[in-house]
Formats: structure tokens, sequence, C-alpha cells
């Protein structure tokens, strides 16, 4: 029965309207993060975005993404930079019979930070959800508006100010993200 679904399921994506679509896209990212010991602090960097995705405009998707923010404030300490970061998310879009499509996203990412703490670059891992919407303006291309909810955690590092080796029972850094984006969409 298993091999029988996998075979439809395959033959019906052969006849779908599903496409690869590639986008390019610029965020306002605003970043509160709470270090180990307590303390909070804020950056708000610009971000930069190349996806490629493979689904159908007006139903389900799954994209990868690739962002760079420029991140130039000090999160960690006053020589923090870049970050670096590779996304995967489902997306599902509805198709209401009006001019835009409305969409709904979940994912996964992962990524690094320039950084010169004592631990070296900061890698960190997020959970993202999103809603959004697709402006189409013809078969093949499309302006995307969306907002992006990021939960991040960073890898534990060692307090240059601290006599101590994070150990264990220290608490992880994590950030709460919100993210305003604008892209364009070309789909092949």
């Amino acid at each position: 029965m298993k091999k029988i679904t996998l075979f439809l399921l395959l033959l019906s994506s052969l006849y779908a309207e599903s496409k690869f679509y590639l986008g390019l896209g610029y965020g306002m990212y605003d970043e509160s993060l709470t270090r180990a010991d307590d303390t909070e602090v804020s950056a708000s960097p610009d971000m930069f975005t190349i996806k490629a995705g493979y689904g159908e405009r007006t139903a389900y998707a799954i994209e990868f993404s690739v962002d760079y923010i420029n991140n130039s404030d000090a999160l960690f300490s006053s020589g923090d930079g870049a970050k670096y970061g590779l996304n995967v998310a489902l997306l599902k879009a509805f198709d209401f019979g009006i001019y835009v499509l409305p969409y709904a996203k979940v994912g996964l990412g992962a990524g690094t930070m320039d950084s010169d703490t004592s631990s070296g670059n900061l890698n960190y891992g997020s959970f993202n959800a999103g809603l959004g919407m697709f402006i189409p303006f013809n078969e093949h291309f499309d302006l995307e508006i969306a907002y992006d909810y990021r939960y991040m955690t960073y890898q534990k590092y060692k307090d240059p100010t601290s006599t101590t080796n994070p150990t264990v029972n220290d608490p992880t850094p994590t950030s709460h993200i919100n993210l305003v984006y604008i892209g364009l969409n070309a789909r092949f």
C-alpha cells in the first residue's frame, strides 16, 4: 500500500503546477537577546536573503534561504559582527480568490555569528514562524511581504569577565527576533 501511495504522489507531482522559484529580499531585523547573566541587549541590523523553493504559489511549498545579517551591535562583545544563517521552512498559501495570496510558514534555522569572544565565532539555532502574502505580478513574478518571528538560542560561551568556564547548568543565551521582510520572487 505504501508503494502505491508513493507512486501516486510522485505521478500527481508531474501534473501539478508546482514550480521552482528564486527570491531576493531585504528585512528589518529586531533582536532582543537575554544573556546567560540575565542582562538584556537589543540589536536592529539589516538583513538580506537569497532563497530557493519548490511548490505551488496557491498551495504548499518548501523553501530554503540563506540570510546575511549586517550586525554591528555588541550582543556578546564589542567585536561582534555579521551573522550568516541557513533556514528551511514549510509554507502553506491560501487562495481566497482575491488578488493577494496570504500564507503561513514554519521552519528551522542554523547559523554563525562573527565574534571575538573567547569561544570564537558563535553558532545558533532557531525556530521560525511567519505570516505573509504574495502579490503576483504575473505567472512568473511576485512581490512578497512578510512578518517572521524567530526564537533563537546561541551556543554557550565563556564570558571574558567571568573567572569560571560555562557549565551544563548555566542558562543558554536566547533571543526573540521580529522581522519584517519584503522581497521579489521569480518562478520557473
